[in-house]
């Protein structure tokens, strides 16, 4: 939900992770994610249109969601 220039990623693999108990973890939380990934992005855009259209008034919880167009603007201007 956080937006990052192309440039800035890397590809983790986690089958090459030393520690094995990170490995685990990291498996885990792959394996939910995949698992429950429509009502991830169903969640992560309805909170997405809810705070760039509602104000905190209307949408209480938007006081402790991130700006998201501000985000994205500086993401743009890093790029650049």
């Amino acid at each position: 939900m956080i937006p990052v220039p192309q440039t800035e990623l890397f590809v983790y693999r986690i089958n090459d992770e030393g520690d094995f108990n990170y490995k685990m973890l990291m498996l885990a939380e792959y394996n939910f994610c995949k698992d429950n990934m429509e009502k991830i992005e169903k969640t992560a855009k309805n909170l997405y249109e809810k705070k760039c259209s509602l104000d905190e008034k209307d949408f209480p919880v938007g006081k402790i969601v991130i700006d998201f167009k501000k985000v994205e603007e500086a993401c743009i201007r890093y790029k650049k």
